[in-house]
């Protein structure tokens, strides 16, 4: 499921967008976010705030900000 909502977000933005949530995620959802970032996208670093959700079960993300390599700016 995070696959295709992954997939979805992608189709509609070339480039990750700083301030977009995820919600509803586990932990291995986020290895799967950081590298579409670092390796699809062609980012050097994304800066990431990830919060744990009132029902103690699962983990909110927000991007905070990417950074392209300096040759890339």
């Amino acid at each position: 499921m995070v696959e295709d909502l992954l997939n979805l977000y992608y189709k509609q933005a070339s480039e990750l967008r700083k301030g977009t949530i995820f919600g509803g995620w586990h932990e291995d959802d986020v290895e799967k976010l950081i590298s579409r970032a670092l390796w699809r996208h062609g980012n050097q670093s994304i800066t990431l705030k990830i919060n744990k959700e009132l029902d103690d079960h699962h983990i909110s993300v927000e991007i905070i900000d990417t950074e392209k390599p300096n040759n890339e700016e």
